[in-house]
């Protein structure tokens, strides 16, 4: 195996029930130990064993870049945040502009990348025309997230968005005051688009009452992302 994996104790159950192309190897460790001098050296010992040659440093964190450099990675790959490009051979800036999934692929690729706008939105979610004809399918959409990380770029939602009218199906638009602004961005960008927008404008109950309307929910990292899956959504 050539690829291997450095993750903590619970990301044991999330990797092995995952799906990947190419076999690869685990090295777990503990969090609290991780956080001793002791614990940490120990973690140091593992990785040498292992005689690596490149590390992507997918943690932001100055403590992990510095793990790497000490376990004698020659070629370490990673962000420059925190200072920690003095840990790092090959620190790239970091754009926020993009989602953290583009951020790692840059990371794999050793480029700071945009995003493939060349995706569609019926790659994304499927030729949802096909699976129903009711015109009164409901899509549930949210488009903020607390961290600018994990927002999808607009773009994309505009896409997405005149993709499903296309197909006759229902937009609408959830999310709090925050999210009301780039609502707003999307209506105002994507031109002569019909959707039904709560952002701002509903209590959570009310909001919780309007997403069991909805056939399907898609969305950022964020609390309605978990709430349409306590729904089922």
């Amino acid at each position: 195996n050539l690829v291997t994996i450095l993750g903590q104790n619970w990301s044991e159950d999330i990797l092995m029930q995952t799906k990947f192309q190419y076999n690869y190897n685990l090295i777990l460790y503990d969090r609290t130990d991780y956080k001793t001098l002791k614990g940490f050296y120990n973690l140091i010992k593992q990785i040498k064993k292992k005689n690596f040659t490149h590390s992507f440093v997918l943690s932001e964190s100055l403590s992990s870049a510095l793990l790497f450099m000490l376990s004698n990675i020659p070629n370490r790959i990673g962000y420059a945040t925190q200072g920690r490009s003095v840990f790092l051979n090959n620190s790239i800036i970091k754009d926020n502009s993009f989602h953290r999934t583009q951020q790692f692929l840059s990371l794999l690729l050793n480029i700071a990348t945009k995003p493939d706008l060349s995706m569609t939105p019926k790659g994304l979610i499927g030729d949802l025309s096909k699976r129903t004809n009711n015109k009164t399918f409901k899509i549930g959409m949210h488009a903020h997230s607390q961290a600018s990380s994990r927002r999808w770029p607009t773009i994309y939602w505009i896409r997405l968005i005149k993709w499903c009218q296309k197909n006759n199906l229902k937009i609408i638009l959830f999310g709090n005051k925050a999210a009301a602004e780039i609502s707003t961005e999307i209506i105002r960008d994507a031109h002569n688009i019909s959707v039904t927008d709560y952002c701002g404008k509903l209590s959570i109950k009310n909001s919780i009452n309007k997403m069991k309307e909805c056939n399907l929910f898609i969305s950022n990292d964020s609390g309605p992302m978990h709430i349409a899956h306590a729904l089922g959504l």
